[in-house]
């Protein structure tokens, strides 16, 4: 992440749980702004993620917008008094954006309150598929959830109903959902207790 290394920043950026995409989206932004004297003046590694100083409060509000959409997440955006200018008697605020990302992405199978969610997109709501009712749902984010591990393994049956070897007993299981797949094939299925879903 480039950062000018002086002093001056008018807001921060407060980003949790961010990950490469998020870093790449924000160095492609500011090289179509920075000819308006738009940067990072610094960067501070802060537990669970990194606090970027910007030179413009106005762009990383939008910014931070911007972001949640492209990603998902917690956006809060809190003005703060700075000072007061002596000569208009005006105040002066600086902004800080947090935006914490979730810690799971498309493609990862999450569990919450006894449903098994395949994510498709991330928005202002997750947006996934019901693996057991083959239906989409869409929810708002909570801490209450598990992110699933994904295995390899073959399918050892195909009828009268699909089954694979359990990636962690190496028995033979049923899965809870349809899937078009043959005999000895390799997939990704998760698992969460007796419940086995192919999920690739």
């Amino acid at each position: 992440m480039k950062e000018k290394n002086n002093q001056y920043f008018e807001g921060i950026l407060q980003l949790r749980n961010p990950n490469e995409e998020v870093f790449d989206e924000i160095e492609t932004r500011l090289d179509k702004v920075a000819s308006k004297g738009i940067s990072i003046s610094k960067a501070k590694k802060v537990k669970e993620g990194v606090d970027l100083y910007f030179t413009d409060k106005k762009y990383i509000q939008k910014l931070g917008q911007e972001l949640q959409r492209k990603f998902g997440g917690i956006l809060k955006i809190s003005p703060k008094l700075f000072s007061r200018n002596k000569q208009t008697s005006k105040d002066i605020y600086r902004v800080n954006v947090l935006l914490k990302l979730y810690d799971f992405k498309v493609g990862d199978v999450i569990k919450f309150e006894n449903n098994y969610v395949k994510v498709t997109s991330i928005d202002k709501k997750i947006n996934g598929i019901d693996l057991e009712l083959n239906k989409k749902k869409s929810f708002d984010y909570n801490d209450d959830y598990k992110i699933l591990k994904k295995y390899k393994t073959t399918v050892c049956k195909v009828k009268p109903k699909l089954e694979v070897l359990h990636p962690e007993t190496f028995q033979s299981v049923p899965v809870m959902n349809n899937a078009q797949t043959k005999l000895g094939e390799k997939i990704k299925v998760v698992s969460d207790r007796k419940k086995v879903f192919i999920v690739g």
